[in-house]
C-alpha cells in the first residue's frame, strides 16, 4: 500500500524514526491505527454510559411527580423566588 504524507508529516516520521521509537515506517503505522482503535472503542464506550445515563436521568425525571408547564412566566416566577432569597 502506498501513501503520500504532506512535507510536515513526513518530516515528523523521519523524526520519530531517527529518535528510535519506532522501528521502521510501517511499525509506526500499526502502532498509530491501534492506538486509534483503542481510543475509538473508549470513545464508543464513554457515549454509550453517558447515553445510558442520560436515559437513567430521563426516566427519573419522568417518574419524578406530576409535570410542570415550563414557559417563560415560570422561568420569571423562579428567578423572582431566588432573588427574593438572597
Amino acid at each position: 500500500m502506498n501513501i503520500e504524507l504532506s512535507k510536515e508529516s513526513e518530516q515528523l516520521l523521519q523524526s520519530v524514526l531517527a529518535s528510535g521509537e519506532s522501528q521502521d515506517v510501517g511499525a509506526h503505522v500499526e502502532s498509530l491505527i491501534r492506538e486509534d482503535s483503542l481510543t475509538r472503542q473508549q470513545l464508543h464506550a464513554a457515549l454509550t454510559n453517558a447515553a445510558d445515563s442520560i436515559e437513567e436521568e430521563a426516566i427519573i425525571g419522568l417518574q419524578s411527580g406530576e409535570p410542570l408547564d415550563v414557559t417563560a412566566d415560570y422561568w420569571q416566577e423562579k428567578r423572582a423566588r431566588i432573588e427574593g432569597q438572597k
